[in-house]
C-alpha cells in the first residue's frame, strides 16, 4: 500500500489519522490534524505535534499553508495571519 502524503491525509474528509513531517535536521515529527481552513484564496491547516517542540505548550497548535502545486506545507509565522485563522477556526 502506497504511503499517503500529509496533504492527502489533510484533504481526506473521512480521515483523522496523524501524519509525519521532517524538519530542517531531517528529523521526523508526528502531527495530528485539527482543521483545514480555506481563507482569502489559500488553504491552511491547523495541526499539533504529538510531542510538543521545545518551548511549546502541549495544547499549542501550528499553522501551515497547503501549497498543492508544490505538494508541500509551508509553516506560517505571521502572528496576525495566525490570529485570523484561529478566529476562522473558532467560527467552525
Amino acid at each position: 500500500m502506497e504511503e499517503r502524503t500529509a496533504i492527502d491525509i489533510l484533504f481526506d474528509e473521512n480521515s483523522n489519522e496523524n501524519f509525519f513531517l521532517y524538519d530542517e535536521n531531517d528529523e521526523r515529527h508526528e502531527f495530528e490534524q485539527h482543521a483545514v481552513i480555506p481563507f482569502e484564496g489559500e488553504v491552511y491547516a491547523i495541526v499539533r505535534p504529538v510531542v510538543p517542540f521545545e518551548g511549546m505548550d502541549e495544547d499549542e497548535g501550528m499553522v501551515f499553508r497547503i501549497d498543492e502545486e508544490n505538494e508541500e506545507l509551508v509553516e506560517i509565522t505571521d502572528s496576525d495571519l495566525i490570529e485570523k485563522l484561529f478566529e476562522e477556526y473558532d467560527k467552525l
